[in-house]
């Protein structure tokens, strides 16, 4: 069954991010890093609470955006397990941007913060 599990987080993976990692290799950028491997290497995820903040930057091939909080900018991570919203339906990575506020639970791996869930406001 765990096989099963892993098998599937890889092709939601590959499903999200081909796409991407495609677009940004045809302008000439590197392809985005996998971050899933922090969680296959058994690191440590610890609960960081809700962030909220107006987007300065959103880079859709990394899967990264950066928030302006009130804390300073904060940059997050954002896996094909994460769930975005927008008014209450289900949202994508690309309804995301540049001057969006957003209410974002995440989560610290690998001194890294990882969206679990992103409320675009």
């Amino acid at each position: 069954m765990n096989a099963m599990l892993k098998a599937a987080a890889v092709l939601g993976f590959g499903l999200v991010f081909a796409p991407l990692v495609a677009a940004a290799q045809s302008q000439g950028q590197a392809p985005p890093v996998p971050l899933y491997r922090a969680f296959d290497s058994g690191a440590k995820s610890t609960d960081r609470g809700t962030i909220e903040g107006t987007v300065v930057s959103v880079d859709y091939s990394a899967g990264t955006l950066v928030l302006k909080t009130a804390k300073g900018d904060a940059r997050v991570a954002i896996l094909p397990s994460t769930s975005i919203y927008e008014h209450d339906q289900y949202a994508t990575l690309a309804d995301i941007k540049k001057g969006s506020s957003l209410s974002v639970d995440v989560n610290e791996v690998d001194g890294r913060l990882i969206a679990q869930i992103i409320h675009v406001k």
